[in-house]
């Protein structure tokens, strides 16, 4: 619903930004990894969330956002390495920092390194 909602697409390419989509096979492991493991209180399956990374990284991304609230879990619970970008923790910072808050130092820097 995310890929077909643009809504991601429109606001990098609106910044300068060309967006890559994983296509059918790593979409296809992306949805299972959201329904057939998270959703369904099952650990993630790692192999499927390296394989739609992989072949993202192949059709050029530079970062990888995790767009889906499920993919914020794998975040928090997995080792995924660098060169991710999680929507739900940009929405938490522009929340606080609307808010007037002040971020501590270790939340700061969004794309995983």
């Amino acid at each position: 619903g995310t890929i077909r909602s643009g809504l991601f697409q429109r606001e990098l390419v609106r910044h300068g930004i060309e967006p890559v989509i994983p296509g059918e096979m790593g979409q296809k492991c992306v949805m299972a990894l959201i329904y057939d493991d998270i959703k369904a209180n099952r650990p993630a399956q790692m192999d499927k969330f390296r394989f739609a990374s992989e072949e993202l990284r192949e059709q050029g991304a530079q970062a990888i956002i995790l767009g889906c609230t499920e993919l914020s879990l794998v975040k928090r619970d997995y080792p995924i390495g660098a060169g991710y970008l999680d929507a739900m923790e940009v929405l938490a910072q522009v929340c606080v920092e609307r808010c007037g808050g002040k971020l501590k130092e270790a939340y700061q820097e969004l794309i995983s390194k």
